[in-house]
């Protein structure tokens, strides 16, 4: 009971006092059980004969053991299907005058597409080994009925060569069809109507027989979905299903009749079929469908219940309750195997099934299984122990309900209306186009698929009515119409409908944010023309609402909820307990056997040593340690005692020995950083690693500018295997990020089942004679230290010289400002706050607003502080006119929402950086503002400013001025932070604002007036209601206050399971991305690798996982955005010997 359904079908009036009526049989009517969940149609179509393996593959990004399932099959048909897709698309802009052709002509084109498709995969090649020449002749051979074909079916009325098969016609009669005109390519279609989805390869418009007959004048146009296979025709049943798929999926998306798609074997020498679907059939694959979705929703049951504690909308989605996810206690999540010796012994998914069998199912004994199936189940699973299979049961099952909650806010597109999801800050309503359009070159600017080609930009409609974010007891924003409310930023994947003619209708990414503007990057054409031309198409009854000429299109743009990532990682995990897969990782990581080292070997010297850059004890031992390990070691590095230099060190030597190394973290700055000194860039100090002996993987606009110099696309293009094969192989050193999820976990019941616990940790408690402490560190002055030292290290950390411990901030400017700001015979006496703070004997200070006072505000649930963030604003103002560098100014806040605040108020200054404090791990400055955001008189204070682990890295990106702004009131109630302030106390390092403190400097300092919030009530102070005479730096000084647009994107990587081997994988929670800023354009995610790394995202209490980032464009100057996460993938192309060095700083 409870379970969501849907019923399509014919409803008996109800009266009065009676409800509609509908009966569900097998000849009439039918039920969608769980449509919310929607499963592939290639998925639903393979599960004809057997049902585990496609629910095997929609759990596993690959189910093919030992890799990432690339196969020759894969390479040849995604060739194929863009050679086929591109000609289809001239042909019919030949037929419709755009192009001109001959057969002559129709052949080059042809040939020149293939040579140009095959060139494109080389990569792809190298991975099968197949030669360019092969490639080519097996690409021609799959496509060379192709022309035939066109010339056949593409036509403006039918012809008779246009015959089309039909299992359904009888032999009598002949059927012919013509292909008119292409709607899309690879249209991705959802269906909640009957909880499927597909992209179909090619959407087309034709004269289609709707009885069978030959004579034109009974075709009608109609919509036909085109699917297109590349092997040979056989597997009729299951190509037959799918392609009956598309025709529902077609007919919702277009609204109106599909009487049946079009499936063409390119292989084949007979024309298309036409499978129309029929009644039963239809009913029969909704009932399979209904069993897939029974079987994936059994793992987990949701029951609704308070959260417990706090009830404050930014520790919860939901203000009064949350999803609680609860392992059902039957075991059996999966259908029973069919237990077919020939299809079991040669299915694809062989590995995972046995695996998933033995460890849940069968954990101490071997089921009975006919024929050679019992000798494949042992040779498979005899590996696993008891102990190991509570393991990958353990894992599993966390994946499965982290998995599970980031599924409910998927639904919420179709469930939800536009105003409520807006509430929620997961959608943009009520929104215009206001320009845009085809962007040949949105795919490389974004690294995105060919297929997100148009770029779009939307505002608000200024006839829409913006509902305020939902009312949670607290201040809210004054401001709901402005997109920097809620939690889309720049690089979310997202989904744009058309309201209320089509749900979901394309997908894209944000390139560009803005209080009223947003502009994305789409995979279909959204101008209004274009729509309305399709909306055109539709026919009665189905096309309802009607679509009014006379208005504008509205349209609504939410936050794509996507969770491909969990498949990647529970793929990674089951790669380790495959038969054929690393066994001494197995024993390493899931039987925790101690690490082998040899005893008293040599330790080589770093040929590239600079003179003076000797490494001090602790570090010379943590090198010893990784060259003498035969399995891994592990560094613990605290903060700025020198795990880049250390790293580089190690490279170094490696490389030296002849070694090949791969550098991986979870972030591209950490990847980059360490670049920096393996190989110095030509002209600085210091000799490395040669240039071609480095290779950086990754997307290219996410890589650093000084370090793409290593990356592929910095090398000439390769023109053949062999050109490509030196690139990828002649390095001894490959950098690329890595998957990691551990702190990425939104599901309270993973989390306290231990999905956080970091490998690093685990590693480290069951053998803490392999780790090494860095103590010495040459980053932060002795004050600075201070806090982390009596906090969190237990006095453990030491200043590595006298130069560090004593290290002040000057400002070459600062008593000429202070002139300025406070010139003789003014009223003010005595140093204001901002004089106060910026004396150079002030080297730690809490800037307590209590006062004030400066309350945080909601919008929806995402929690901000306008006053708190103008007290940063005037003392980042009141720093740069001192003298101090943007870029060696830092602001951190733990919230996003303060982030996109800070980010606009500062919009002029794109030099500071204003991070996360997750992000701004490697981003050391030489002074960090901190806005800890949470200031209410219920001592409400969220999640994040409980996790020791932020509060940590946050304090220690600071050289040698930290300023800590926040309410203690508040903030005390959390125990870290209590012991912080009576520590701080102690020293003397708390200043107390008085009231009205943030109008004091209102006027007096330059750009205020143009970002000031309009909710702080400061807009209409003049400097002589004041006590501060007002000053303003001269223009010179602090230059335009521009406004540009830029294009940027922010996404960290996410992951846990990585599985190639190692020589050095970095995961350090003080190295985190540039791209957490808003200086420059934000990482992507990572390599399929397969073991545990810690990283840890923050956006308002609220964890989320998404597929992919967003593109970057520089514009004249470096790009302002805000930070969110993401999961993407990158190949790494690497062996390397089995050492892994695992650097974590704040986080043992």
């Amino acid at each position: 009971t409870g379970d969501i359904v849907n019923i399509i079908g014919t409803f008996t009036p109800g009266t009065s006092s009676s409800p509609q009526t509908i009966t569900i049989s097998s000849k009439s009517n039918f039920l969608i059980h769980h449509p919310d969940l929607l499963i592939t149609a290639t998925a639903l179509s393979n599960a004809t004969s057997c049902v585990r393996k496609p629910l095997l593959s929609s759990m596993l990004k690959s189910t093919k053991a030992g890799g990432d399932g690339t196969t020759p099959s894969l390479i040849w048909g995604n060739m194929v299907h863009e050679v086929v897709q591109e000609f289809l698309e001239y042909k019919l802009d030949v037929l419709s005058g755009k192009a001109t052709t001959s057969s002559t002509k129709d052949g080059a084109w042809l040939e020149e597409r293939i040579e140009k498709v095959v060139n494109a995969g080389l990569l792809d090649l190298f991975k099968i080994s197949v030669d360019v020449e092969i490639a080519k002749r097996e690409v021609r051979m799959r496509v060379r009925g192709l022309m035939s074909w066109v010339e056949k079916y593409i036509s403006n009325i039918p012809n008779a060569d246009g015959m089309i098969s039909d299992t359904r016609a009888t032999a009598a009669t002949s059927r012919i069809v013509a292909i008119t005109g292409l709607h899309a390519i690879e249209e991705d279609i959802w269906s909640p109507k009957y909880g499927i989805k597909g992209i179909i390869d090619a959407t087309l418009s034709s004269f289609f027989p709707r009885k069978a007959a030959s004579t034109p004048k009974n075709h009608e146009q109609r919509v036909a979905p085109l699917e297109i296979k590349t092997g040979r025709s056989i597997g009729g049943m299951e190509h037959r299903a799918q392609t009956m798929l598309y025709t529902l999926l077609a007919e919702e998306r277009y609204h109106q009749p599909v009487d049946g798609g079009l499936l063409y074997y390119t292989q084949g020498q007979q024309g298309p079929t036409a499978p129309q679907p029929a009644a039963n059939e239809i009913k029969a694959l909704m009932q399979r469908r209904n069993e897939m979705a029974g079987w994936l929703m059994k793992r987990v049951r949701k029951s609704h219940r308070p959260f417990p504690g706090s009830t404050h909308s930014d520790d919860v989605d939901e203000a009064e309750s949350m999803i609680v996810d609860k392992p059902d206690q039957d075991d059996t999540f999966l259908p029973d195997c069919i237990d077919d010796e020939r299809a079991c012994s040669s299915c694809y998914a062989v590995d995972a099934c046995m695996l998933f069998r033995k460890a849940l199912s069968h954990p101490t004994s071997t089921p009975s299984l006919p024929g050679k199936l019992e000798a494949i189940f042992d040779n498979k699973t005899s590996h696993l122990t008891p102990e190991r299979c509570e393991f990958f049961r353990k894992w599993e099952e966390l994946i499965s309900l982290e998995e599970q909650d980031q599924m409910r806010f998927k639904k919420e597109i179709w469930t939800l209306g536009a105003e409520e999801r807006e509430k929620r800050g997961r959608c943009f309503a009520g929104m215009r186009v206001r320009g845009g359009g085809r962007a040949e070159d949105v795919a490389e600017t974004t690294g995105r698929s060919k297929f997100q080609k148009y770029r779009f930009a939307f505002g608000r409609d200024p006839s829409a009515t913006v509902m305020p974010p939902t009312d949670t007891g607290d201040e809210q924003d004054d401001d709901p119409s402005s997109l920097l409310n809620g939690h889309i930023t720049v690089g979310d994947a997202v989904t744009v409908s058309v309201e209320p003619h089509l749900v979901a209708f394309t997908r894209g990414f944000v390139l560009q944010l803005t209080p009223r503007e947003v502009v994305l990057a789409l995979e279909m054409d959204v101008s209004e023309e274009s729509i309305r031309a399709r909306l055109a198409g539709r026919t009665s009854p189905l096309a309802s609402p009607s679509l009014d000429t006379d208005q504008p299109l509205v349209y609504r743009i939410d936050r794509d909820e996507v969770f491909i990532g969990m498949s990647r990682v529970r793929d990674n995990l089951a790669q380790v307990f495959y038969a054929h897969g690393d066994t001494r990782r197995l024993e390493l990581v899931v039987d925790l056997k101690a690490p082998d080292s040899e005893a008293g070997s040599q330790t080589p010297a770093d040929p590239h040593a600079q003179a003076g850059c000797q490494l001090n004890a602790s570090q010379h031992e943590a090198v010893t340690r990784v060259l003498r390990a035969k399995d891994y070691a592990l560094i613990l590095g605290m903060p700025g005692t020198g795990k880049t230099t250390v790293i580089a060190d190690i490279v170094r030597r490696l490389v030296s020995m002849g070694k090949s190394v791969l550098i991986t973290s979870y972030t591209h700055s950490a990847v980059d950083n360490i670049l920096s000194k393996v190989s110095p860039m030509p002209g600085t100090a210091g000799e490395g690693v040669r240039e071609d002996l480095v290779l950086r993987i990754g997307n290219g606009d996410k890589v650093h500018p000084d370090a793409r110099r290593f990356t592929l696309g910095a090398r000439p293009k390769a023109r053949n295997l062999e050109m490509l094969e030196r690139q990828l192989m002649q390095p001894q050193v490959v950098a690329t990020t890595c998957l990691s999820i551990d702190q990425c976990v939104r599901n309270r019941q993973a989390r306290t089942g231990g999905l956080e616990l970091s490998l690093f940790r685990m590693l480290s408690d069951a053998h803490p004679h392999a780790v090494v402490d860095l103590t010495e560190q040459y980053r932060m002055n002795e004050d600075i230290m201070c806090l982390s030292n009596k906090l969190i290290y237990s006095d453990r950390l030491k200043c590595g010289d006298e130069r560090t411990r004593t290290k002040t901030l000057k400002l070459p400017n600062g008593e000429a400002f202070l002139r300025e700001l406070h010139p003789p015979g003014g009223a003010h006496e005595g140093p204001c706050w901002i004089e106060k703070v910026l004396d150079e004997g002030c080297k730690v200070v809490f800037v307590d607003t209590d006062s004030l006072p400066a309350r945080d505000t909601m919008v929806g649930n995402l929690v901000q502080n306008p006053i708190e963030a103008e007290l940063v604003r005037q003392l980042t103002e009141s720093l740069i006119q001192s003298g101090v560098p943007q870029d060696q100014i830092g602001v951190i806040a733990l919230y996003r929402q303060q982030i996109k605040l800070l980010s606009a108020m500062l919009d002029g200054r794109p030099q500071v950086e204003i991070m996360t404090a997750d992000r701004s791990q490697g981003r050391d400055k030489e002074v960090i503002l901190i806005s800890l955001v949470r200031s209410n008189e219920e001592g409400k204070t969220g999640d994040l400013v409980k996790d020791w682990r932020r509060i940590n890295v946050s304090f220690t990106r600071a050289k040698s001025k930290l300023v800590i702004f926040g309410s203690r009131s508040t903030l005390k109630t959390t125990t870290l932070l209590n012991e912080f302030f009576e520590l701080v106390q102690g020293k003397g390092w708390i200043l107390e604002l008085s009231k009205d403190d943030e109008r004091l400097h209102h006027r007096c300092i330059p750009w205020l007036s143009s970002h000031t919030p309009k909710s702080l009530g400061l807009e209409d102070i003049s400097c002589e209601d004041i006590s501060c005479a007002p000053s303003r730096a001269s223009q010179e000084t602090s230059g335009p206050c521009s406004r540009a647009p830029s294009i940027a994107a922010s996404t960290p990587p996410v992951s846990r399971f990585n599985s190639s081997s190692t020589v050095a994988s970095v995961s350090s929670t003080s190295t985190t991305s540039s791209s957490g800023s808003s200086k420059r354009p934000g990482p992507s995610a990572a390599v399929d690798a397969s073991l545990l790394q810690a990283s840890k995202e923050d956006s308002d209490d609220e964890i989320e996982i998404v597929c992919e980032t967003g593109p970057t464009k520089t514009s004249q100057r470096p790009p302002r955005k805000a930070p969110r996460k993401s999961l993407m993938r990158e190949d790494g192309l690497t062996k390397s010997n089995p050492i892994l060095l695992d650097l974590l700083n704040d986080d043992r």
